[in-house]
């Protein structure tokens, strides 16, 4: 009898553990460099992608801001407004996938997708991307834990019309990232901010 109340107990504290385990699971981005959106993207010639796999725990609690800022010669574009918002999922956690768009074509359009939402394309305006040289690259290379209520670089698109193109920016800096607006023509910076819903 004896052994078997202690093996209940035991059961019971590794049951708790394990839950409270799961529900203290942090917020995590991954890029998919190699999924199955992206090779769509490169057999068809859309395009560029970033995709990237996500988790959200607290699903239910949380609004998940995507956003794409717009840098010309140096200088932010104020009047560049273009985004995604979404949270108060049903589901406890949120996993799949998530990411940013940009459609090749006589005029650029850009999307956003994530677990259960997908954003109308929107077009870009005034912007010179099929001059000089460009390219796309995610801002991290592995599994990043994200916090509440901070913003983050996940992906940039660039382009250059001096036909020169330095590479090896440290996204997590802010001077590096100052650097590359101010050295390339153009370019688009994609964000994610993830909030506590009141």
């Amino acid at each position: 009898m004896r052994k078997l109340l202690c093996s209940i107990v035991m059961l019971s504290v590794l049951t708790i553990m394990t839950a409270c385990a799961a529900l203290s699971k942090d917020i995590t981005i991954k890029p998919l460099e190699d999924s199955d959106y992206v090779h769509t993207f490169q057999d068809l010639h859309l395009g560029h992608i970033w995709d990237f796999d996500f988790y959200l725990p607290n699903a239910d609690q949380r609004t998940v801001q995507l956003w794409v800022e717009k840098y010309s010669d140096g200088q932010k574009d104020e009047q560049f407004e273009v985004g995604l918002s979404y949270g108060m999922s049903p589901s406890k956690t949120e996993k799949g996938h998530i990411g940013f768009g940009l459609l090749d074509g006589d005029t650029r359009s850009l999307f956003f997708y994530a677990p259960g939402v997908k954003g109308k394309a929107q077009t870009l305006e005034n912007l010179r991307l099929d001059e000089g040289i460009s390219t796309g690259q995610y801002a991290f290379t592995k599994e990043q834990k994200l916090e509440l209520n901070t913003e983050y670089i996940v992906g940039a698109y660039r382009q250059s019309l001096n036909n020169s193109m330095r590479s090896g920016y440290d996204f997590t800096n802010a001077e590096e990232v100052q650097q590359l607006i101010d050295d390339d023509t153009n370019v688009l910076l994609f964000k994610i901010k993830i909030t506590e819903s009141e």
